[in-house]
């Protein structure tokens, strides 16, 4: 109702000049009446805005017909007793000054009661449209929220598995390995489980978290594997997808075959805010490619984070993964 009153406040001295003006021009009435009048008119009209601000308050639910006609018969009666007053307190005697006196008043104000529920009902319209678009806003982040902890989920049964079945082969290859395996493993699920309900971490908590990922990675791999970390101080309090940097590592090691002769390595470096993850290419022979999950659920996280997508460079020897840091 502020905004409302404060239009009807700026509003009612302008439609007070447009109604005096004919009067003062044409009529040559004298500076003190017309300024007599202009008062007048600028209070019934202020008076005309507010009966309708509470018009349409009182009658939301009611037909618009309703509506209308008594918002006119409340202008009709306000400014006809307007007139009535400045018809007794003034002697009139001509009939032509009555009917200027008298009617031009009330078709003047009638028009202006039309314009005032022009007015009034755009007002209307502009907070239902602003209210509808809050409503469809917190839908649509509450879905959105309700996506990203379905696409999180998905995560941990993933990873488990593949972290199970390293462990799987360490303890038929090497016990001794397997129980360090265990150990940071046991650190590593920590980390994955705290994490779990957060939708963005800052780097330096993913770049530790993805540092034991590829301890872990390097137990089962010690000579096949190389990882390379290039990333500047300055970044580390920057955000990204939670488990958004141990996928892309994870996604380099499930889709090569490599071996110490022929080693996987994997570059993570930092260009401004860009954050580089590549590698070179080992292609699997007679083997599934994989589903695809972590990769692409990465990519759905970070769009409905951000509103934007990773992008993926690839060529014979290379394939790289950059997206921007939050």
């Amino acid at each position: 109702m502020k905004r409302e009153f404060k239009i009807a406040l700026l509003s009612s001295p302008l439609f007070a000049i447009y109604a005096v003006a004919p009067i003062y021009l044409f009529d040559f009435v004298p500076v003190t009446e017309v300024v007599e009048i202009f008062t007048v008119f600028t209070v019934i009209t202020f008076l005309g805005w507010v009966s309708n601000i509470f018009v349409m308050r009182i009658t939301q639910d009611k037909p618009k017909w309703k509506r209308y006609l008594l918002s006119y018969m409340m202008a009709f009666g306000l400014h006809f007793g307007s007139v009535l007053i400045g018809y007794f307190t003034h002697s009139i005697p001509d009939l032509d000054v009555r009917y200027k006196f008298i009617v031009y008043p009330i078709i003047s104000i009638l028009a202006f009661n039309t314009v005032t529920l022009l007015l009034i009902n755009l007002l209307v319209a502009e907070k239902k449209r602003k209210h509808s678009e809050l409503e469809v806003q917190k839908l649509t982040f509450t879905n959105l929220e309700a996506e990203m902890k379905i696409l999180q989920q998905q995560l941990q049964p993933h990873f488990l598995f593949n972290a199970l079945s390293i462990l799987k082969s360490l303890i038929n290859e090497n016990s001794e390995e397997a129980e360090n395996y265990t150990v940071k493993l046991s650190e590593f699920l920590r980390y994955s489980v705290e994490a779990h309900n957060s939708e963005l971490v800052i780097l330096e908590e993913e770049l530790q978290f993805t540092r034991s990922y590829i301890e872990l990675q390097q137990v089962r791999f010690p000579n096949s594997f190389v990882c390379t970390i290039d990333i500047p101080e300055e970044v580390m309090e920057r955000k990204i997808p939670v488990f958004g940097l141990q996928i892309l590592v994870e996604n380099a090691l499930k889709h090569n075959q490599f071996t110490s002769k022929k080693p996987l390595i994997v570059q993570i470096s930092v260009e401004g805010y860009l954050l580089h993850v590549t590698n070179n290419k080992l292609a699997r022979v007679n083997a599934s490619s994989g589903t695809g999950t972590g990769l692409s659920n990465l990519n759905k996280r970070y769009q409905l984070l951000s509103g934007k997508e990773i992008s993926i460079t690839e060529n014979e020897t290379r394939f790289g993964v950059t997206l921007e840091l939050l």
